[in-house]
């Protein structure tokens, strides 16, 4: 005898007698006004204290990887990051890696990864391996006229990303998330403005531009190795030390038995220097 309520299905059964109602008028509501700037459609989608727990997360992913300088080896993964400048950094602070830099602000990001390019292979049976007069292969424009909504906004979201490397899914949802909300701002701003319309990398750029002078500077703030405090772990137990050991590098793993108060890492009193608390 089959389960009458059963986990999984394909619909509830009490969908089939449920009435459709559909209401008129429906989509974005308080659209700002015609002359407004591209900052004023961003925040439609999202909170500045989301953001801010965005950089914050993003900050503690990379602080194990750029706190020193010579921890970049022959064989790191570090060599691959490259230094943005402060307008680019805000906004790629949002979506993508970050370096917490004692610069006198709220946390921004100073890092972010090089873009691959590999080769692509395409398999088709309705093209040849053709190029158009604008060098384009014939199948990638054939696929660009007959996409439908969802490969358009996948297309619109890679023009200007760079995906985080990592298998914590959550984190690749959550990104993912914020680009699109960024993606469609530019959409609602170029159907409500009557001014002359930015390009899209101009908008992020007037976007990035808004969100830079937002860093508010933090009165009396004082070197951040001063205000580091330690203190030894019970037990005699041993931490990796979060300024000089590096298990993949040349200089190998290094042990301590004191951590800081703030963070809980394990840190050399003469490491201080080099330590970036991520619970800044």
């Amino acid at each position: 005898m089959p389960n009458q309520r059963p986990w999984f299905r394909i619909y509830p059964p009490e969908i089939g007698e449920m009435q459709p109602n559909f209401a008129e008028n429906v989509g974005l509501q308080d659209v700002p006004p015609r002359d407004s700037r591209p900052i004023t459609f961003f925040p439609l989608f999202m909170t500045m204290d989301f953001l801010r727990q965005i950089v914050t997360e993003t900050n503690r992913y990379a602080a194990d990887y750029i706190a020193r300088k010579d921890r970049i080896q022959r064989f790191s993964r570090l060599q691959d990051w490259f230094k943005v400048g402060r307008p680019e950094s805000v906004f790629s602070g949002y979506s993508q890696y970050g370096y917490h830099k004692e610069t006198g602000y709220n946390p921004i990001l100073e890092y972010k990864e090089a873009r691959r390019r590999k080769p692509v292979r395409l398999l088709s049976t309705a093209c040849r391996a053709e190029l158009n007069n604008n060098g384009k292969p014939k199948l990638i424009e054939h696929y660009n006229t007959k996409m439908g909504g969802v490969d358009l906004a996948d297309q619109l979201v890679s023009a200007y990303v760079d995906d985080r490397k990592t298998m914590k899914v959550r984190e690749k949802v959550v990104f993912n998330l914020l680009q699109r909300m960024v993606t469609n701002a530019y959409i609602l701003y170029k159907q409500n403005s009557d001014a002359p319309r930015l390009s899209r990398l101009s908008f992020l750029q007037s976007i990035i531009e808004d969100l830079a002078p937002r860093q508010q500077r933090l009165p009396n703030r004082e070197p951040n190795n001063a205000r580091i405090r330690l203190r030894k772990i019970p037990n005699g137990k041993e931490k990796d030390c979060s300024g000089c050991s590096d298990r993949n590098g040349w200089d190998g793993r290094k042990r301590t038995r004191t951590v800081c108060v703030r963070c809980g890492n394990g840190l050399h009193k003469k490491c201080k220097h080099n330590h970036v608390c991520v619970d800044e």
